[in-house]
């Protein structure tokens, strides 16, 4: 989707949904940063996570003058279909409402909603690939949650990283935290110098 953001020269992009059920979206004069997903099914266990995906989509025509617009989703997958709803409101803060109605097909053992998702390959707590001479290649260091009690709690490594299926492996272990009345969350990358990350030169997966 793009936007003007008030110029009729420039046509940045506002939100892209980007195959399977990942979106992201971006403020005036920033860059993408984390994904989400419009579904997570069952990560983590050994069966194995099930990807759902956007079938179909469908734009509302905004009236003229708007500052805002609606896309419409079909979610399908093996145990579900959903329909969604994403209310763009692009600017100097870009924000996406997301209203979703899903229609189970069979039982599903863990359902994440609202479910955020980072490329993690290796980084300081895990050790450097032999024939690989990037000392680091993620998108995210870790996970910072503010809690109701006033703590900040940091988790690193794998906790929401996975790429097993992209490389073969079936059983993932992300890490888990169970935190009652969160404030706020949100994954952090702790280095700023791109000569610490190389991100644009990295190719994760063929």
């Amino acid at each position: 989707m793009l936007n003007t953001f008030g110029s009729h020269e420039r046509l940045p992009v506002v939100i892209v949904l980007a195959g399977a059920s990942y979106f992201r979206a971006v403020a005036k004069n920033e860059v993408f940063g984390l994904s989400a997903r419009g579904l997570a099914i069952d990560t983590g266990l050994p069966s194995g996570e099930e990807f759902p995906y956007f079938k179909e989509f469908w734009l509302e025509k905004p009236a003229r003058g708007a500052r805002e617009m609606k896309v419409f989703a079909l979610l399908d997958s093996q145990s579900l279909t959903g329909a969604y709803e994403f209310l763009v409101r692009p600017g100097e803060r870009t924000l996406v409402d997301v209203k979703a109605r899903l229609f189970e097909r069979k039982k599903v053992t863990e359902l994440g909603i609202a479910p955020l998702t980072s490329m993690f390959f290796y980084g300081e707590e895990k050790p450097r690939p032999a024939e690989d001479w990037r000392p680091e290649v993620h998108d995210s260091d870790g996970l910072l949650i503010h809690s109701s009690a006033g703590e900040w709690i940091y988790f690193v490594r794998e906790f929401v990283f996975a790429i097993g299926e992209q490389l073969g492996r079936k059983r993932r272990s992300p890490d888990t935290c169970a935190v009652v009345n969160v404030y706020g969350h949100g994954v952090i990358v702790i280095e700023t110098r791109m000569d610490e990350l190389h991100l644009k030169v990295a190719r994760i997966f063929p």
